[in-house]
């Protein structure tokens, strides 16, 4: 199955593109960028963006070094302030961002 996102091939059983996550068609469904039966329910046409890069890995490492800078400024203020507490909230919503980008 090819996502109409990103046009990444996906196997017959995924329900989300690997490469960008959106969720990909029911093949039952054959809409007018399929082909039909006689060519296996393939695409008839695929444009060719020739500008669109993978998106760089250093991204998702630069994006963790991030929130890990923002951890270190919270324990630092925590420590020069004597007060704690905002750690524990501060790591919880960071966490909770850095696992809903999948980092």
């Amino acid at each position: 199955m090819i996502c109409t996102k990103c046009g990444q091939e996906n196997p017959d059983e995924a329900y989300a593109c690997a490469r960008c996550g959106r969720k990909l068609q029911s093949a039952r469904r054959a809409g007018p960028e399929t082909g039909g039966e006689e060519d296996g329910g393939r695409p008839a046409f695929r444009p060719f963006r020739p500008f669109e890069e993978e998106p760089s890995p250093l991204g998702k490492y630069f994006e963790s070094l991030a929130y890990a800078c923002i951890l270190a400024a919270g324990i630092t203020a925590g420590i020069i302030y004597g007060v704690f507490w905002p750690i524990y909230v501060l790591g919880g919503i960071v966490g909770l961002v850095a696992w809903l980008r999948r980092i």
